[in-house]
């Protein structure tokens, strides 16, 4: 019989830090922690060669940046999965800011993708065996943070109004109490669920885990 996923527990950091990694984990780690230091690289390529290279040469500079990324990155690799899912809490907090960030820079400012880093994060918690309700706590927190910036720029941009109502073809007029409002519900909506795909994604690998055993397994 399968267990109900608010009785699932998973296992401990000590369970899965303990398990050999399956080849799921090494992709899934390698892409986790290998991406970061491209991606920096790429970006602070690119953004501090502009005031002091031609526009033409910024893109190859960033991908300059972006090689110099992966050529630290591959020695690494090794070391990144070696840690597994052995990173210390500030860390993980971290990782986990960058790739808000990075989905909120990506997506200019729309929030809704970030979602997926909860989803992500999820997979993690439940194959390392941290707490998956304060995982789910740094991922809304994230997604909080990620509302307000996105919030700030929409305020702040007086073409906010003209752009919702070309980009859903709206008809009647957006006013700015309007935008507040779909901040506001939008917002708190984001951020609970976020933390709803967070521990349910975990439960639900979790699950998964115990139907069809894998590296890390469920105790008890």
């Amino acid at each position: 019989m399968t267990p109900d996923p608010q009785d699932v527990r998973l296992p401990s950091r000590l369970e899965a830090s303990s398990a050999p990694l399956s080849r799921f984990d090494r992709v899934f780690l390698g892409l986790a922690y290998g991406a970061v230091v491209p991606v920096v690289g790429f970006l602070a390529g690119w953004w501090l060669s502009v005031p002091v290279v031609p526009e033409r040469w910024v893109f190859a500079v960033g991908v300059a940046g972006l090689v110099l990324g992966l050529a630290i990155d591959v020695p690494l690799h090794r070391w990144w999965v070696r840690r597994g899912y052995g990173l210390d809490g500030l860390a993980l907090v971290a990782l986990c800011g960058f790739y808000t960030v990075l989905a909120l820079g990506f997506f200019m400012g729309v929030p809704v993708p970030i979602l997926a880093v909860g989803v992500a994060v999820g997979v993690f918690a439940a194959r390392g065996g941290a707490d998956v309700r304060s995982a789910a706590r740094v991922t809304a927190a994230w997604m909080a943070l990620a509302c307000v910036a996105s919030a700030s720029f929409a305020l702040a941009s007086p073409s906010t109004p003209d752009d919702l109502e070309g980009m859903l073809a709206l008809p009647f007029t957006v006013t700015v109490p309007m935008i507040v409002a779909l901040i506001c519900v939008g917002g708190v909506a984001l951020v609970a669920a976020q933390y709803w795909l967070t521990t349910a994604t975990a439960r639900w690998w979790t699950r998964l885990d115990s139907a069809a055993p894998r590296t890390v397994h469920l105790t008890g």
